[in-house]
């Protein structure tokens, strides 16, 4: 069921339909296609979220386009041309109530989880899920430090045992060389005599 992804556009496809209405719904160009940054573009600025990007399902109504951005088949159907761009359509009542009155909010719709909640309270739980989202995100990396440490750890036995092992060959070492001294101050002394 499409529905117009733009902030507070009331079209969806139970409610809308191209035979009743003459609403039709627009997916995104595909990636790679010169206009589709624009669309991206526009419907951040729309929804004032400057991360937001479509998913293959998102659309658009035909109300957001200009007339002359359709065009006809022969069996009728209405396509959008390949340079159609949405466009912001302000209605009479946003021209007498000038849009920017809402501007103060300055807070995304769709942070809110119910239509009821004041600007303090939406913008509450937007930081709410930031902190979440920094906590989990610590959580993360706490764990990846503590492999890092039980990593480390190890590598600090060993490199240990190693050394250990080196001490004790030195040691051996040391006595045979002491052996081979007194062997050869043995062997000085029995041959001056």
């Amino acid at each position: 069921m499409p529905n117009c992804i733009l902030r507070y556009c009331k079209n969806y496809s139970k409610r809308t339909t191209k035979y009743s209405n003459g609403v039709t719904f627009h997916k995104f160009p595909r990636p790679g296609h010169e206009k589709r940054e624009q669309w991206i573009k526009f419907v951040q600025t729309n929804r004032s979220e400057d991360t937001w990007l479509p998913s293959d399902h998102t659309c658009i109504c035909s109300e957001h386009f200009r007339e002359e951005d359709f065009y006809l088949t022969k069996t009728g159907r209405r396509y959008l041309t390949k340079s159609a761009v949405p466009f912001e359509k302000l209605s009479s009542e946003d021209n007498q109530h000038n849009i920017s009155s809402t501007s103060f909010l300055n807070v995304e719709v769709s942070d809110s989880e119910s239509i009821f909640d004041t600007p303090i309270q939406i913008q509450l739980k937007k930081d709410l899920r930031k902190n979440i989202a920094a906590k989990k995100k610590l959580l993360e990396t706490n764990v990846k430090l503590r492999r890092q440490c039980r990593y480390l750890k190890l590598k600090n036995q060993q490199l240990t045992d190693i050394i250990k092992n080196l001490k004790s060959k030195i040691v051996k070492l040391e006595s045979v060389i002491d052996n081979e001294n007194k062997l050869s101050q043995d062997a000085a002394v029995v041959e001056k005599k």
